[in-house]
């Protein structure tokens, strides 16, 4: 992109109206534009050859070619700006076509306004795909520069004249604690090694093999023991290759010191062992706990690990657990204090969730604890739960027996209170008293036998009257 707001703009269209209106769009948009029209394909060529663009804007249905024809010009050249379709006349096939063909976007002719932004945005990512080349080319040639000094600083490279060592580089002698090249220059290759490697294999037989496949043009890369001067041992990677020189056919032999990196090798094998016990430790822990327990990923809460009481408890398989999140469960309800708040805090927490399982809904009282690196930033999260369904059902099973006890209670007070109107109305020498009796009445029996005996009052008096008149 040139400096400022100057847009070099190459327009393939054949309507000089509809290029008139995307220039004064450009120009709304800020841009002050160097631009070109072309409505022949050859043009297109020419100008593409003869300029450097900032964009490209092609209308896709042109005398005698279409888009697609200058997407294939534009893509043969390699070219990295922007190639944006303007057309009226463009279905969405044929617009996804040209995209998967190297086409950035398209707009419709229709509606310009997206235009200048479309601009913005591939412009500038043009620019930015222009300056990670410049910068991945830039870190290529620096590594290889940084490489090269590697090789000539750190290796100690030799060159070897069938078995006998001709000529070698400073790295040489600080590896094997030589202090006079001279010493060194002379001797055979094998005479650097001691009378047998690691493995208890002769090492005279050892290199004599490996020097006669690099002599027949098979390179060479080992690792042994060779000796330092002192008469101390030190671990090396070794490489053979042939090489034609003037002077001649050479071996060339490169050694590098290993020592620290097989120290390395050896405590890392020693703690991935110890490793691997405390994860033999951990799993145990795990599934040894009589509580249910969940072990999560502290970043999307996935499940990592399971022991068998969850199993039991939820209903799920292990492999279903192993895929899932925490926020996969379906929880009912939930209180207290929960996953986030521990992973917030850094400190154990404890909440009460209900949750439908497989097995059935739960009421479960959940233990979360963050588990903390040497960092003192949360790793996982480990959670235990303990199962209460039993205790809630018991406790709605007792407040149930309570409500209706209290009910109960209720209506037979009220009842009795009904019963004891009626009998002082009948007292009073009312006889035509209603008792209201229903199924639900506690005192029902009692109600009807009242009802009973007030009838029966009423058919004596009535009885009485018939025989005084």
């Amino acid at each position: 992109m040139t400096e400022g707001n100057l847009l070099r703009v190459l327009l393939v269209e054949d309507n000089e109206d509809h290029a008139f209106l995307v220039m004064h769009e450009l120009k709304k948009g800020g841009y002050t534009t160097d631009f070109l029209r072309v409505d022949a394909l050859q043009a297109v060529r020419e100008s593409l050859d003869s300029k450097e663009w900032d964009v490209l804007l092609c209308d896709y249905s042109l005398p005698g070619f279409t888009g697609m024809d200058v997407l294939s010009e534009y893509t043969a050249r390699a070219m990295d700006i922007p190639f944006i379709i303007i057309s009226g006349e463009i279905g969405e096939d044929t617009a996804v076509s040209l995209m998967k063909s190297g086409a950035h976007d398209y707009v419709f002719k229709g509606n310009l306004k997206p235009l200048v932004p479309v601009i913005q945005r591939e412009v500038r990512e043009s620019e930015n795909r222009k300056k990670n080349r410049a910068n991945e080319q830039l870190r290529e040639a620096e590594a290889r520069k940084y490489r090269a000094m590697i090789d000539a600083a750190y290796d100690a490279i030799t060159l070897v004249d069938k078995d006998i060592l001709v000529e070698c580089n400073a790295t040489t002698l600080e590896i094997f604690g030589i202090a006079d090249g001279q010493t060194i220059i002379g001797k055979s290759i094998r005479d650097l090694a001691p009378p047998t490697q690691p493995d208890g294999g002769d090492s005279v037989r050892f290199f004599r093999s490996r020097y006669d496949d690099a002599d027949k043009g098979i390179p060479q890369n080992f690792e042994c023991v060779l000796n330092r001067s002192d008469g101390s041992h030190f671990d090396a990677e070794v490489t053979l290759k042939v090489l034609d020189l003037p002077e001649g056919r050479r071996t060339q032999a490169t050694f590098r010191d290993i020592s620290e990196r097989k120290r390395v090798e050896r405590e890392m094998k020693d703690q991935m062992e110890t490793i691997r016990e405390l994860q033999q430790q951990e799993m145990t822990m795990i599934n040894q706990n009589p509580l249910p327990l969940l072990l999560m990923d502290h970043t999307d809460l996935r499940i990592m690990k399971v022991n068998e009481s969850f199993l039991q408890m939820s209903g799920y398989s292990e492999n279903q657990l192993l895929s899932m999140k925490a926020r996969d469960f379906k929880i009912i309800e939930k209180s207290g204090m929960g996953l986030r708040e521990a992973l917030k805090t850094k400190k154990a927490v404890t909440g009460h969730l209900v949750v439908d399982f497989p097995a059935g809904i739960h009421h479960i009282e959940q233990d979360t604890i963050p588990l903390l690196d040497k960092h003192n930033d949360v790793s996982s999260v480990m959670s235990t739960y303990k199962d209460r369904t039993g205790e809630i059902l018991k406790e709605q099973e007792i407040k149930r027996m309570i409500k209706e006890s209290e009910d109960h209670s209720e209506a037979l007070d009220q009842s009795a209170k009904d019963l004891a109107i009626a009998f002082e109305e009948v007292s009073a020498g009312d006889l035509t008293v209603q008792i209201v009796i229903r199924d639900e009445d506690p005192l029902n029996v009692v109600k009807r036998d009242a009802t009973k005996t007030v009838k029966a009052l009423k058919d004596a008096l009535l009885q009485v009257n018939r025989v005084s008149s």
